[in-house]
């Protein structure tokens, strides 16, 4: 796949972009349990749910768990701090890279670990009934990057895929 150089919601590579909750493409003020409409999903995002696809058009789209992942092991990951903190991250096949900005996520009205952290949900859901309202998304901050399982009810950014 193909990423895109800025989150959803921009056209800079510097910036936000907009938070979604996973399987939500509208932009809230409240980003809580109670205001979250998919609590009950088990499953992966259908293309209206896709914050990606229904934002740009075309055929972006969410990233895949597995695309997440081949991006987290198949490149390198220099934190920069170039007025944004956040990942240049350098691909180990090609050299193209893009910029990732640690923006943190919203939680309820307010954001949270802004210049610290960065999320990043993936169109992938824990097929389990354990993990309901959970998604797969990237967790990263300047010691350590993960593809982990993320409450779906936060604001997290979203970084579209196109593929080839």
């Amino acid at each position: 796949v193909m990423w895109a150089v800025h989150n959803v919601g921009t056209t800079s590579s510097w910036l936000s972009g907009d938070y979604y909750a996973w399987g939500e493409t509208a932009i809230k003020s409240d980003y809580s349990n109670q205001t979250y409409e998919n609590s009950w999903v088990a499953r992966d995002l259908f293309y209206d749910e896709d914050a990606a696809r229904v934002k740009m058009g075309g055929k972006w789209r969410m990233p895949t768990k597995t695309e997440m992942q081949e991006l987290r092991n198949n490149c390198d990951w220099d934190w920069t701090i170039n007025g944004v903190e956040g990942y240049k991250v350098t691909s180990k096949l090609n050299g193209k890279s893009i910029f990732l900005p640690a923006v943190g996520y919203k939680n309820g009205t307010s954001t949270k670990y802004d210049g610290v952290e960065g999320r990043y949900y993936t169109s992938t859901s824990p097929q389990d009934v354990f993990s309901r309202g959970d998604a797969w998304g990237l967790l990263f901050d300047d010691s350590s990057r993960n593809v982990t399982s993320m409450g779906g009810w936060g604001g997290c950014s979203v970084r579209a895929v196109l593929p080839k």
